[in-house]
């Protein structure tokens, strides 16, 4: 399951600015979590790898901030790690910092400014160092959108 997950994450990450390595990649990500899914749909890793890449996802493909937002929230959800499993099925907590920015990205992207400002002001609550919250995600909010 993890190798899945860890392998659509690496197909995301090497979908560059090229539109044709974008259709290429993307698509072998979509495939490998739709791999993923298959064993365990509520595999809390999953859910955050599937929310990204349908937030990469153009919407005249099934994708965009609507498609990603409940997937992200049942990530951040299932990774909370006062409530996450650290049994040998689940490994290790990690996952609720990258469900929260990236849930707080899509509330933005999506035009909830300050649903995405609550996200990141409970997460930087609990975890006050979060340097890609504090200094790049939450003062983008204050810049007017384009």
């Amino acid at each position: 399951m993890e190798a899945l997950v860890l392998r659509a994450v690496i197909l995301g990450v090497r979908a560059d600015r090229s539109l044709l390595r974008r259709m290429w990649l993307g698509r072998q990500a979509h495939g490998a979590v739709a791999e993923a899914r298959a064993i365990d749909p509520e595999h809390p890793r999953m859910l955050l790898q599937h929310g990204i890449l349908m937030l990469h996802t153009p919407a005249s493909f099934g994708g965009g901030p609507d498609a990603a937002r409940p997937l992200l929230e049942r990530a951040r959800a299932a990774l909370d790690p006062e409530v996450f499993s650290r049994d040998a099925e689940s490994g290790p907590s990690w996952g609720w910092l990258d469900a929260s920015a990236w849930l707080g990205q899509t509330l933005a992207a999506g035009g909830d400014r300050s649903a995405a400002r609550a996200v990141y002001a409970e997460t930087l609550e609990r975890e006050p160092e979060m340097g890609w919250i504090r200094s790049e995600l939450l003062p983008a909010l204050d810049v007017p959108a384009r």
